[in-house]
C-alpha cells in the first residue's frame, strides 16, 4: 500500500450512525453471493427488513465486534468485520472466537485491508482471552480459503447442503438400483 493509501483507509469500531451504510453493504454482498455461489443460504425479505436491527444489536452487544474500514477520500464504508465470543460448557476451551464475517468491496481489495481487518478482530479476541478461533467461508471462494490457511486456519468440519428433493431422487435412484444403502 502506498503512503497515500496508507492514510485514505481507516478502521474503526462500528457506530449506531453506521448503521443504513451496513445494512445496504450486507444486501449489496448477498446480491454478490447470489451470483457466485449457487448453494449458499439466502436472506429472505423479513431479514432484509431486519437488516439495519441485526446491527444495531451487533453494535450493542458486548461480546461481538464489529469493525469497518472507511474510505477517507469518499466518506464510505468499504469493508466489514464481524466478531463473536461464543461460550460452550461443555467443551474445552469453553470460550471460543468466532468470526462471522469478514468483507471488503471489490474495489478496496489488494491493498492489505482485510488483514488490517482481522487484525481488529484478533485484538477484540486477546482483550477477551479467547484462545481458540473458528471462522466459515464458501468452499468456492478461493480468494477466501487462501486468506483464511494464510492466516493458520485448517479445515477440520465439512458443512454440506442438498435440497430435499435432490437427496430424496438419488435416494429412490440408488435404493431402485440395489436394493439398499449402506450408511457409515
Amino acid at each position: 500500500m502506498t503512503e497515500t493509501e496508507e492514510h485514505r483507509y481507516h478502521i474503526r469500531t462500528a457506530t449506531p450512525t453506521d448503521v443504513e451504510k451496513l445494512a445496504k453493504m450486507q444486501l449489496d454482498l448477498e446480491k454478490e453471493e447470489l451470483s457466485d455461489y449457487s448453494g449458499v443460504f439466502h436472506i429472505n425479505n423479513e431479514r432484509i427488513t431486519r437488516t439495519p436491527d441485526f446491527y444495531r444489536n451487533q453494535i450493542e452487544d458486548a461480546s461481538a465486534t464489529l469493525a469497518v474500514v472507511d474510505d477517507i477520500t469518499t466518506d464510505k464504508i468499504v469493508g466489514i468485520g464481524l466478531a463473536r465470543v461464543s461460550y460452550r460448557e461443555d467443551y474445552l476451551p469453553s470460550k471460543l472466537g468466532e468470526i462471522l464475517d469478514v468483507w471488503i468491496e471489490p474495489d478496496h481489495r489488494g491493498k492489505g485491508l482485510c488483514a488490517k481487518l482481522v487484525a481488529e478482530l484478533v485484538h477484540f479476541f486477546k482483550m477477551n482471552r479467547v484462545l481458540s478461533l473458528t471462522v466459515h467461508y464458501a468452499k468456492e471462494d478461493l480468494e477466501a480459503e487462501s486468506l483464511w490457511y494464510r492466516l493458520g486456519f485448517r479445515p477440520i468440519l465439512v458443512t454440506a447442503i442438498a435440497r430435499l428433493d435432490e437427496v430424496e431422487a438419488a435416494f429412490l435412484a440408488k435404493s431402485t438400483k440395489n436394493g439398499g444403502h449402506n450408511c457409515r
